[in-house]
């Protein structure tokens, strides 16, 4: 067995090993339809939004809209980026967001 042959099984074993927990989340995606549930203010909102979706079970995505290319513009503009979801948890979301704003 060549080294060459050695580094890119390694390689391509670390990929997976990195994406294995996300897997879950990436096939959910793609099997279910998502749509834009609400604009997010910052990280930190994003950040604590997502632990409690992912608590109670909900399905979702935090999209940044942060482009290394326009340095961030993007975000003064539009917020700091948005949450998606399947259209049923619409209710719940709003819900949940409405109770982490309340309480801050």
């Amino acid at each position: 067995m060549r080294l060459s042959s050695l580094k890119k099984d390694f390689w391509d074993w670390l990929a997976i090993l990195i994406f294995l927990p996300h897997l879950k989340q990436i096939y959910s995606v793609m099997s279910e339809q998502y749509k834009e549930i609400l604009v997010l203010e910052n990280q930190m909102e994003a950040q604590r939004l997502s632990s409690m979706l992912d608590e109670e079970g909900i399905p979702h995505v935090v999209r940044s809209y942060y482009d290394s290319a326009y340095d961030g513009i993007f975000q003064s503009q539009r917020g700091w980026g948005h949450l998606e979801a399947p259209e049923e948890y619409e209710d719940t979301i709003h819900k949940l967001y409405d109770n982490m704003k309340g309480s801050t």
